[in-house]
């Protein structure tokens, strides 16, 4: 049994290890997200409900990689577009810059508890998560207004309601976004900064 919980303990610590579950819902969600507007801007709801009843398993493996891809690609336009934080500039002192915070990270990663880091790639992964989210929320209303524009059909109910609470959800993902940057520039400069005191001491 213990042997048991052992191995489910490693298998959970390894989806921040190894980055699954940064690649998952930092990546593949975000992209799916976005590539269904795009599908369903060109081809409508009904066609894509039929293109996905056809789908075999070695289309999903494709189609999961594709979204992959994806996600990098919204992030570097949320990041180019100024939407997204890569790092927490300014969490540790109000001039910190992107090379300055890199020699604090690197203190952290080599001394703090396996708990901190687990606890840092959480606030990282969710940090991601939200931001690519964001993106694709905003990239993929616009493809399907736009397509609805290019077609002559004007937007009404329920279109519009649906528009306005996915611009909701976006804000409040971009929000998350911007938190979990600020919460995990707190958690590396404190960690850092409580090391430093205890080697004073």
């Amino acid at each position: 049994m213990a042997l048991q919980e052992s191995h489910t303990k490693e298998i959970f610590e390894s989806f921040y290890d190894k980055l699954l579950l940064r690649d998952l819902f930092g990546k593949v969600v975000p992209g799916v997200l976005l590539i269904l507007a795009i599908l369903i801007a060109a081809f409508g709801p009904s066609g894509v409900d039929i293109a996905m009843s056809k789908m075999t398993f070695s289309l999903w493996i494709i189609l999961g990689g594709f979204s992959w891809l994806t996600g990098f690609a919204l992030q570097y336009l949320g990041e180019a577009a100024k939407l997204l934080r890569k790092n927490p500039y300014g969490n540790c002192n109000p001039r910190q810059t992107r090379d300055s915070f890199y020699p604090i990270w690197a203190v952290f990663q080599k001394r703090a508890t396996k708990f901190e880091k687990i606890h840092a790639e959480r606030l990282n992964i969710i940090k991601e998560a939200c931001g690519n989210a964001a993106v694709s929320l905003i990239a993929g209303a616009s493809v399907v207004s736009l397509s609805f524009w290019w077609h002559g059909n004007l937007l009404s109910f329920p279109e519009i309601p649906l528009l306005v609470l996915i611009s909701i959800l976006a804000f409040c993902f971009w929000r998350m976004h911007v938190i979990h940057v600020e919460r995990y520039g707190e958690l590396v400069c404190r960690t850092v900064t409580a090391l430093g005191a205890e080697s004073a001491d």
